[in-house]
């Protein structure tokens, strides 16, 4: 690391100055980062601690450590990708973007996906859980449960149709991440997209898992939220 890059420092820290809020059913401060280089410092509300505050992420019971975890991970990949230049702007600007967590940017096409095929199996009220009560409970709950209340080969239907493409790849990065990180947290942020053999890794373990997966069709889609974002 080059020497200018020595007086960055960085923490995830609770701003006793707001009003606390509610996050996993447990009253506490706001989350919020800090980022300082050359005597200057950025401050900027945590995304992840934004994240995981929806109700619908409660199931989840989340700790608190785990969001200064992902805080900390992003902020240090800003870091090392800037390696040739750095500034807090552009560290902002980057964090906006690649701090996004990939499921929770899937979430809601995959049960707008989920609505139109229930729509067609003749079940309107499933169809319309999924599409007028998206932010409700998280698309993984939903899977879930599916495959416990459906006929197992209504199930084995479905799961073909989304396994072969059909659907937004929510499922399969949502099996990745459980297999990787089975006690959590329940995040794949984008920037793990930017890395090259993290992205091998997960094309490996999605194929070895879900054998019909089209892992060009993944990758097409999520460079599609990367522009989207940019």
């Amino acid at each position: 690391m080059a020497k200018e890059f020595y007086d960055i420092s960085y923490k995830a820290y609770f701003n006793t100055r707001l009003k606390e809020v509610v996050f996993q059913g447990v009253e506490t401060w706001p989350l919020y980062v800090q980022v300082t280089y050359d005597r200057k410092s950025v401050f900027f509300k945590s995304y992840y601690f934004g994240l995981f505050s929806q109700p619908k992420y409660d199931f989840l019971k989340m700790p608190l450590w785990h969001v200064i975890e992902l805080e900390h991970k992003a902020i240090e990949f800003l870091i090392a990708w800037n390696a040739d230049g750095f500034s807090l702007g552009r560290l902002q600007q980057q964090y906006k973007m690649h701090s996004q967590d990939l499921l929770d940017s899937l979430d809601r096409p995959f049960k707008k996906w989920l609505a139109g095929y229930f729509r067609e199996q003749g079940l309107p009220g499933l169809s319309a859980l999924m599409e007028h009560e998206p932010d409700r409970v998280a698309a993984i709950r939903l899977w879930d449960d599916l495959a416990k209340c459906l006929d197992a080969d209504v199930f084995a239907r479905l799961e073909m149709k989304v396994t072969r493409g059909e659907a937004p790849p929510y499922i399969h990065l949502a099996m990745y991440v459980r297999d990787k990180l089975p006690k959590g947290p329940f995040c794949l942020p984008l920037y793990e997209w930017s890395d090259d053999d993290t992205k091998r890794a997960i094309g490996r373990s999605i194929e070895s898992r879900l054998w019909r997966a089209d892992i060009g069709r993944i990758e097409m889609i999520v460079r599609g939220l990367l522009r989207s974002k940019g």
